[in-house]
């Protein structure tokens, strides 16, 4: 036999018979339109009938069959048709409205998704007004009229029943499935708020993407007698595409972004168990996958890439410098590095590091990020140390980008240097930033293809007249000077100063000049004295030194020549 009827509460006392009801909404609202409040207000209208509803729901013969009634709180009448039951049950109802703030529900006992289940709950509760009548001098009969107050949400439908987890991003949501029964929320909000972190930088052949920080505030109140915890379900990607995606049309920034990679870089709870209310605000840290905003040719991975340049030129000096300063940030999840391990070696090198020699996952991401940009797409050429910059990684290509466009003739005459003359890294390991400031120049390469700075000098003396000076005592001109009618012999001197990575190890067995490039240079003498050769018909080697320091790795190698036309 199927089951109807309407149960009707507050707090603890049930309205019997089910009263009538109106529900009207109430906004509170700013000169400009804005809404920052309201509420609902419910208008209770029904009768007190002591003689054949008691507050157990019993008739006086079914209550005759018991030894004792049922207990029902706040309901003291016996079930007998006279002014002092009517008084009674007019007592009880003023008894349990006199306490705001308990839980009015209304639950549907029929069969049915649209016949079962709570069709109200709020606890956010005020009685305004209380009142009533009775038309046979308060004999069988009392009428009310209730006007109540729910001052945040009111949960309405038809059979919400066990509505399961929620999945909404703003709403009112009455019974929620959880571990061991049911948890009441009253109401559950979340808002999202949207930061352009750093737009796109289109500098040369590399674009950085677009990436934004996004908000999200959630708030869950509880209906009374509820377990205050805490109540969260996480956006999906797809909720993040949405909020991102009408972020942009707003701001105008057409071509679609979608595929975002949210990373929860902080978070800040906070539980109110009185109030039964619970919030929490995510920051989360992200760049689209897809569409116009992803970024193109720079290092994969959550790094925040920035940078200015800044060229010097002068006339006066055909070489031009090209200062590149840079930020990046790496993210670091709301997590952390879990362990004192680390997240990984230092970069796509960090393979020849020990083992144990970690980093946070912040300063991991970008390190690696630096050194794909410093040393990824290096063209050919296994001559050198591995991280030697050659071709053209994103940072030349972005210090080559801003040399162009100098339009000074050395940039026409002189390509830029793909290896910096000077390097500066600075670790923020609290921020999870790296810094770096580089310096190129279009000096031409070095002939050493391993030297990390090279200077070479040559000079040269020219044959001149030989004259004889004849001091002559009292000649007040001066000595007597006469041509011989011969010529001084002319020079040639050649200065060499070289940089390498030293060897280690070596040299505390004596054995000094193991890695030195003297075999290079000793054929680069050999070529400028076959240039002597070709000049001049006879000539003699009159200096050679060579100066090597195996600590430092600085070599310096000098060579002079005297030479004559026959």
């Amino acid at each position: 036999m199927s089951v109807t009827g309407v149960e009707v509460f507050y707090g603890d006392y049930q309205f019997k018979p089910a009263p009538l009801m109106t529900i009207s909404r109430e906004q509170y609202k700013s000169n400009d339109g804005t809404v920052f409040g309201g509420g609902y207000r419910v208008s209770v209208n029904g009768s007190l009938l002591p003689e054949s509803v008691q507050g157990t729901g019993l008739t006086p013969a079914e209550a005759a069959s018991r030894s004792s009634l049922p207990t029902a709180a706040g309901h003291q009448f016996d079930g007998y048709g006279n002014a002092v039951s009517s008084f009674r049950a007019k007592d009880d109802l003023l008894y349990a409205l006199n306490n705001d703030g308990k839980l009015f529900s209304v639950k549907f006992l029929g069969d049915g998704p649209l016949c079962s289940g709570y069709v109200i709950y709020t606890s956010g509760t005020r009685v305004n007004t209380i009142e009533f009548s009775s038309n046979d001098q308060w004999v069988k009969k009392v009428e009310y009229s209730v006007e109540i107050f729910s001052r945040t949400h009111l949960s309405t439908g038809t059979g919400l029943g066990d509505v399961g987890l929620y999945n909404s991003e703003i709403g009112a949501y009455d019974i929620i499935v959880g571990s061991g029964g049911f948890t009441e929320l009253q109401s559950y909000d979340r808002e999202y708020s949207v930061e352009v972190l750093s737009k796109p930088n289109q500098f040369g052949t590399g674009c950085t993407p677009l990436w934004l920080q996004v908000g999200v505030s959630t708030n869950a109140q509880t209906i009374e007698g509820a377990e205050t915890k805490a109540y969260t379900t996480y956006p999906t990607s797809a909720d993040f595409d949405n909020v991102a995606g009408g972020f942009l049309d707003f701001a105008g920034m057409v071509g679609g972004a979608s595929g975002f990679d949210p990373v929860l870089t902080q978070r800040n709870h906070g539980l109110n168990i009185l109030g039964g209310s619970y919030n929490w605000s995510d920051t989360y840290v992200m760049k689209p996958s897809s569409g116009e905003y992803k970024g193109k040719n720079v290092p994969t991975g959550n790094v925040i890439d920035t940078f200015n340049l800044d060229v010097s030129s002068s006339l006066e000096d055909a070489i031009i410098t090209v200062s590149l300063q840079g930020q990046l940030r790496g993210l670091e999840p709301f997590v952390g590095t879990p362990t004192e391990s680390g997240s990984g070696s230092p970069g796509p090198f960090g393979a020849a590091l020990p083992a144990n020699n970690k980093m946070s996952t912040a300063i991991f991401a970008a390190q690696s990020y630096l050194d794909d940009a410093l040393y990824a797409n290096t063209g050919d050429g296994s001559d050198s140390y591995p991280t030697k910059e050659r071709g053209h990684p994103l940072l030349f290509d972005r210090a080559s980008t801003a040399y162009s466009g100098l339009g000074s003739p050395s940039t026409i005459l002189l390509r830029l240097s793909p290896e910096p003359i000077s390097k500066s890294i600075a670790y923020n390991t609290n921020e999870g930033t790296i810094g770096y400031n580089l310096s190129y120049s279009n000096r031409p390469v070095n002939c050493y293809s391993g030297a990390l700075s090279e200077t070479i000098s040559i000079s040269r003396s020219f044959a001149t007249d030989v004259h004889s000076s004849l001091v002559i005592l009292g000649r007040a001109n001066g000595p007597i000077m006469q041509d011989i009618g011969t010529k001084t012999a002319s020079t040639t001197e050649c200065s060499i100063e070289a940089v390498v990575v030293p060897q280690t190890g070596y040299t505390c067995t004596g054995d000094f000049w193991v890695g030195s490039p003297t075999g290079f240079y000793q054929a680069l003498i050999d070529d400028v004295a076959s240039g002597i050769s070709g000049t001049y018909e006879t000539y003699f080697l009159t200096a050679s030194n060579v100066n090597w320091d195996p600590r430092t790795g600085r070599l310096g190698r000098t060579a002079a020549w005297i030479h004559t036309d026959c």
